[in-house]
This record gives structure tokens, C-alpha cells and sequence, in this order.
């Protein structure tokens, strides 16, 4: 059992270099289809929308609107998972739909507007920020997350309901008449952002921004130093306040809101954190990257790799599905989280992602050698016998110690 347990252990010496658990939800409704409630499929679509399943929830949430064609929250979710597989003109057409059901739906105003921002769409959404304001406060059903990280998760800077909170929609309004150069606008949006939430340092970031866009240097750099106040580290505030203390003719065509695209200076940062095993640094330049819209594969599995090291193994298959999602044939993630789920005594899993990989590339011995372990796992000698002996043909030594403990 000893020579055993080492070999289980070794699985993670042979993983690969270098960082939402997919779960597949039963078809348990499917079964019988014309005997299920709205509410019934909208749950079930739900569970999926939850693992970002967006894919198999839209069709589930098809089926809701079969059965009641009006119900707003389905068409709200069902724009939800199509813009976050990046169909923006279907989430829009949802988002029309759930307004037209319900004029005062805040949920969905708020969401078309950050939508018709991304698309660079300014002027409709100051007008959806614009009409919330003016609308009056009820109960929302969805909690948004301000866009702030702190090194640990995405989006960590706390949380904010349009029912009492309107300070992140003066602050996207105030970044819609930015970019339309409707600066004195902009300033009393962000002024007012802050009045409402001092303590998020972004709003003074995006002030400061305007502040040199309207030639207030020292303005400028009083916001900077305000949000370092708040957090001493926030990289963009120091990478913006450099800017601007170097005195160059461009100042305003180097900086950046978070909502702008990013140098690359934040991911170099990032990988070299990771190779100096430095994780927790990593992870923030990662999540800033992430924010500031570089959201590729590699920064997700990067980031789920710094993960796994502090032990936030969810955190860290959330972040290997994602980079998946982005990138179906991407070899590394699925040995990576099978490596995981190995680890977690997930053996089903984690042959699924093994064989995955395999199927994508049939030349890594390691690969064949971590199958083999997990079928000894499932009590599937027979091909645990294979994999191991294909492992040892194709030259992994250890493969040998293996098959004379599992083959005899």
C-alpha cells in the first residue's frame, strides 16, 4: 500500500508546467416534457446558468418561454448567457424584450446599458443609465458586483443593489459621456459616485482620468493618491499616477479606466510572479488583466494554476473550465484539472478530462501514465494495464514501478 500511495502521489510530480468546474447537470426534465411548469425548467435552467452551462441553459430556458411566453425573468437570464457567449446582438434583442414586458425592470436596464457600453454603443447606454436614475427604487433581483479586485477572486470589492445604490451607475454614465466628450457631464456623474461611495477607489481612477483630460493635473494626481489611500496596491491607480508624474506629452492617450483595455505590463507582471512562486501577486495582476477585458485562456488557466498552489482548488477549476471554454483543444487545462480532480478523489472526472486530453494529443507518456492510475482507482485493471504499458513504451521509467505493483 505504501508503494501504492507514493504512486497516486507521483501524479502531480509528471502534471504539465503551467493556470467553474464543469459540471453536467442530468437532463432530468427532458424525460417528460409536457408535464413540466415554467418554473420548473426556468430552476432547472437556472442550475445550469449557475455552472456556466450557457450553452445547455438557453435551452432550458427556451423551454420556460414555451410553456409562458412573458415571463421576464427567463428572457433576462437566457440575454445573460448569450452575452456571456459573446452573442451580444441576441442578448440585446432578450434584454428589448424583458424592458418591453417590464419598463421598469432595473436589472435589465442596468444590463443592456453595460452592454451597450462594451459594444462602444455611448450614447444608448447614457440613455439606459440616464432612465434609471429616473426611475423609482424597488426591490431588484440581482445582487452586481462593483468591479474592484483585491487579489483574491475577480470581482471581490463588495456588493450593491440598484435598490440602494446608484453610485456604479453615475460612474458608467460618467465613462458613457466621457467617451462622448461631454466632460462637465462626466465630472458630476463621477463626483457624484464618490459623494455616494467614497471608498471605492475606481471612481476616483475614472475622476482622475477626466482630470487630465481636462489639463487638472494636480486634480488628477489627488484622486490617484486618494484611491492609494484606500488600497496602497491597486495597480492601476499606481500605474496611471506614473503616468502622469513622467511628464509625458501623451499622458492621456497612456492611461486607462478599468473599463479600457490594458497594457500588456499587468500579465508580464503576472507570469513572472508565477514562475517565482509568488501566487498570491500573481493571481492580482491576473484578476486586474481579467477585468480590464484580456480574457484568454492562458490568463485563466495561469490564474487557476496560482489558485491550486494556495490551495483554492474551486477557485482553480472554475478558472481551467473557463480557460476551456475559451479554448476547446487547450491540452494543458484538461490534464491540469484532471491532475485536480485526481487529487480530490474525483477519479470519474478526472478521466474524463485525462481521455479528453489524449484524444487532442496521444504523445504525452505522462498523460497515459495519470489515465492508468485513475482506472486502478475506478478497479479497471484491465486498462490500467494498457495505459501503463503504453506509458512505459513510450520511455517513462516510472511507469515500470506501476505495472509491477498494479499487474501482476
Amino acid at each position: 500500500m505504501k508503494i501504492l500511495s507514493y504512486l497516486m502521489a507521483s501524479i502531480l510530480v509528471f502534471s504539465s508546467a503551467f493556470a467553474q468546474e464543469n459540471e453536467y447537470f442530468p437532463k432530468k426534465l427532458a424525460d417528460n416534457p409536457k408535464n413540466r411548469s415554467a418554473e420548473e425548467w426556468l430552476n432547472f435552467a437556472m442550475e445550469l446558468y449557475a455552472q456556466e452551462q450557457f450553452r445547455e441553459a438557453i435551452h432550458y430556458f427556451n423551454q420556460s418561454i414555451q410553456v409562458k411566453a412573458d415571463d421576464k425573468m427567463a428572457y433576462y437570464y437566457r440575454a445573460s448567457c448569450k452575452e456571456d457567449m459573446k452573442d451580444y446582438q441576441a442578448a440585446l434583442v432578450d434584454y428589448q424584450i424583458c424592458i418591453h414586458l417590464d419598463p421598469r425592470f432595473l436589472d435589465a436596464l442596468f444590463s443592456r446599458g453595460l452592454l451597450f457600453y462594451k459594444l462602444k454603443n455611448y450614447t444608448e447606454a447614457e440613455r439606459d443609465f440616464t432612465q434609471l436614475l429616473k426611475l423609482p427604487r424597488k426591490e431588484t433581483q440581482t445582487v452586481y458586483y462593483q468591479n474592484v479586485s483585491y487579489g483574491n477572486e475577480r470581482v471581490t470589492g463588495g456588493i450593491f443593489t440598484l435598490q440602494s445604490h446608484n453610485a456604479e451607475i453615475y460612474n458608467y454614465r460618467g465613462l458613457a459621456r466621457m467617451k462622448e466628450q461631454k466632460l462637465d457631464g462626466a465630472l458630476h456623474d463621477f463626483d457624484s459616485a464618490i459623494l455616494l461611495s467614497p471608498s471605492n477607489p475606481n471612481y476616483y481612477i475614472n475622476r482622475g482620468l477626466l482630470q487630465i483630460r481636462q489639463a487638472n493635473k494636480e486634480e488628477a494626481i489627488k484622486d490617484y493618491e486618494k484611491a492609494l489611500s484606500i488600497y496602497p496596491e491597486h495597480p492601476l491607480a499606481l500605474y496611471n499616477l506614473k503616468i502622469i508624474k513622467n511628464q509625458s506629452d501623451n499622458q492621456e492617450d497612456k492611461m486607462i479606466s478599468f473599463e479600457d483595455k490594458f497594457p500588456p505590463f499587468y500579465i508580464k507582471r503576472a507570469n513572472q510572479a508565477l514562475n517565482q512562486k509568488l501566487f498570491a501577486k500573481a493571481i492580482a495582476d491576473y484578476d486586474t488583466a481579467i477585468i480590464l477585458g484580456n480574457e484568454q485562456a492562458s490568463t485563466f488557466y495561469n490564474r487557476g494554476l496560482a489558485k491550486e498552489k494556495m490551495e483554492n482548488w474551486q477557485g482553480a477549476l472554475k478558472d481551467y473550465a473557463k480557460s476551456i471554454a475559451l479554448q476547446e483543444d487547450f491540452v494543458k487545462a484538461y490534464i491540469q484539472r484532471g491532475n485536480l480532480y485526481f487529487k480530490q478523489k474525483k477519479y470519474e472526472k478526472a478521466l474524463q478530462d485525462y481521455t479528453k486530453s489524449i484524444l487532442l494529443d496521444d504523445t504525452n507518456a505522462n498523460t497515459f501514465y495519470n489515465r492508468g492510475l485513475t482506472y486502478k482507482y475506478l478497479n479497471n485493471k484491465m486498462l490500467a494495464c494498457q495505459d501503463l504499458h503504453k506509458a512505459q513504451k513510450m520511455g517513462m521509467r516510472q511507469a515500470s514501478k506501476a505495472i509491477e505493483v498494479i499487474c501482476k
